[in-house]
């Protein structure tokens, strides 16, 4: 997946959540790309909630659970 993606392993990261111990949240951002990435550490379902200019038309490209949605 890294070598498909240039944005994994170049550019900068915003974090967009701090203050929730059970997510991990960031941007990163390099040249005109955007990358999202949600982490959850707990088994537990959670909604997350985030700027609209954070996700403009999202899409996940990976996932450890067939129903994650983006809505």
């Amino acid at each position: 997946m890294p070598k498909t993606y240039d944005i994994i392993s170049n550019g900068d990261y915003r974090l967009l959540i701090e203050d929730d111990p059970n997510v991990f949240a960031y941007m990163q951002n390099w040249k005109n790309e955007h990358l999202l990435v949600i982490s959850n550490f707990y088994g537990n379902m959670v909604d997350v909630s985030l700027p609209v200019e954070v996700v403009k038309n999202p899409t996940i490209i990976i996932s450890n659970y067939r129903d994650s949605q983006t809505t």
